[in-house]
């Protein structure tokens, strides 16, 4: 706060000291107001109470003053409720006083930039009050040119400037001080959020599949001032306030540069988009609840989880976005698998599926896998694990097959040096390329049969495709994971399964990211 005074210690430094007290309050709890609109008048008070105790006039303050700001501060919070419209789920809301905020805050997105300068009626109809009271103190006061600006100082943070000139006469003679008052209001640790806009279009002439993931790729080290280390203060909202489930699957840091987040919408139309908003709550604020916000199962016990972890799969929601999907967490595989095996292996769950399969070579051959019972609808569906650990030779991680039985025919990859290939669990696989050299490492392996001469196998969503009709296609296929024919040596690990619903002609629909705003929940 900044003055100059000609005499500090006569009426006139008192008076001036009176009236910058009074702007001083009035400006804070008029912003206050205006942020807080779910903060109650008690939290206000404590903390306007506390922001003036900081100021070196707070000695000088008598009962009387301390309790002409209470009052001013409450009408200013009167002023606020008067309007008695709720505010609707909407990020800006349907009250006069939140959208009043907006208007001066959310035309700019950098910090420390002053979105707005204007006259704020509220604090200008002060002005004829404190005129009033210096004259029944015996000075004259007029106070001209009076402002206000509202400003993000930081973030979590917003400040307001009152910037006014104070003409005083008085028996001594006429003194002029131009007066700059600025106030700062922390949000951190109250119902404050930021939001950033987001908009997936589908730019295919066919519709994606209802419900449908949709893949969101963000440079989390951009937006890391309002994010929490770990990213769990993250949520995804559609317009009408309707919370998108959401599951975070790796890049869980503010420091990185590419966070994959899976999100389950309800459609996009053909040609058309669908505007979602990405909300940042406090960073202390833990938002996952492994019910709509979640991240994969392995994420909080680091890159390779061990047995005794014991946050393995704490806030796992995968199962409320996925169509299907699957983490093996406790110590039993889950029901609806069926082992297939030549003996030659060992097959373990615990906080994640250990496969370990003896032998070196492909003769004798030797294989370790498990199918799930219940066929999935192939035309529309792509099946995924993320996997680590050793590959040998032949089809590791995932397969698709025409039936539950270790002599359907099917797909089965990825692998290391040997490729992928069609054929049997038991009985082999014929080779159809090797495009990608995965020994040994984690990644996400992904494969697709959705036609007749039409699937594709891919790491780390790089796909690589095949028109192979070698076997006979059928819409209700069978997926698969483990380790196929001539695969000893291999010991794998898998933290999790699922199927997804593949793309408006395998193209996911283009992500276009927005500027983040400070909303006021």
């Amino acid at each position: 706060m900044e003055m100059k005074k000609a005499k500090p210690r006569n009426k006139k430094g008192i008076l001036l000291t009176l009236l910058m007290l009074i702007i001083f309050i009035l400006m804070i709890s008029e912003l206050v107001s205006y942020v807080l609109t779910n903060i109650s008048y008690n939290e206000i008070a404590t903390r306007t109470s506390i922001a003036i105790n900081t100021a070196a006039f707070s000695t000088s303050l008598t009962s009387g003053i301390a309790s002409d700001m209470q009052y001013s501060m409450y009408a200013a919070m009167q002023k606020l409720y008067s309007h008695g419209v709720p505010i609707s789920n909407s990020p800006y809301g349907n009250n006069v006083a939140v959208k009043y905020l907006y208007s001066m805050i959310y035309n700019g997105t950098e910090n420390g930039v002053v979105y707005n300068s204007l006259v704020n009626s509220s604090i200008v109809n002060y002005v004829p009050a404190m005129e009033k009271h210096a004259s029944a103190l015996g000075f004259g006061l007029k106070i001209i040119n009076p402002s206000l600006r509202v400003y993000e100082n930081g973030t979590w943070s917003i400040s307001s400037e009152y910037t006014a000139l104070a003409i005083i006469n008085s028996s001594s003679g006429t003194f002029t001080y131009p007066v700059k008052a600025v106030a700062t209001v922390p949000l951190s640790g109250l119902e404050a959020e930021y939001i950033l806009p987001l908009t997936f279009t589908n730019y295919q002439s066919v519709a994606t599949a209802t419900p449908f993931q949709q893949m969101l790729q963000i440079n989390s080290s951009k937006y890391s001032g309002m994010e929490a280390s770990n990213l769990d203060n993250i949520e995804f909202i559609y317009p009408n306030g309707t919370v998108i489930p959401s599951w975070l699957e790796s890049g869980a840091s503010n420091s990185s540069s590419n966070s994959i987040y899976w999100l389950k919408l309800n459609g996009i139309s053909a040609n058309g988009y669908k505007e979602v908003y990405m909300v940042f709550a406090n960073p202390s604020r833990n938002m996952f609840n492994r019910i709509d916000v979640g991240e994969a199962p392995q994420l909080s016990c680091g890159s390779t989880p061990t047995s005794s972890c014991s946050t393995y799969a704490e806030y796992d929601d995968g199962a409320s976005v996925f169509n299907r999907y699957w983490n093996f967490n406790g110590t039993t595989m889950p029901s609806g698998f069926t082992e297939y095996t030549d003996g030659g292996g060992s097959a373990s769950v615990d906080n994640g599926l250990y496969l370990s399969l003896s032998g070196g070579s492909c003769s004798p051959p030797s294989y370790l896998s498990f199918v799930y019972g219940t066929p999935i609808s192939a035309s529309g569906t792509i099946v995924e694990t993320y996997s680590s650990g050793t590959r040998t030779a032949g089809p590791t991680d995932l397969g698709i097959y025409t039936g539950n039985s270790d002599s359907a025919g099917g797909y089965g990859g990825v692998a290391n040096t040997w490729g992928w290939g069609y054929g049997t669990i038991a009985g082999g696989y014929g080779n159809i390329g090797n495009p990608f050299d995965i020994s040994s490492g984690s990644g996400v392996a992904s494969m697709y049969w959705i036609g007749e001469g039409d699937e594709a196998i891919g790491w780390n969503y790089d796909f690589v495709s095949s028109t192979n009709n070698a076997e006979t296609y059928s819409n209700s296929l069978y997926m698969a994971i483990g380790t196929g024919h001539c695969t000893g040596g291999s010991v794998m690990n898998y933290y999790w399964l699922r199927t997804r619903a593949y793309p408006p002609n395998g193209v996911m629909p283009a992500t276009s990211i927005g500027s983040p705003s400070l909303y006021i929940s």
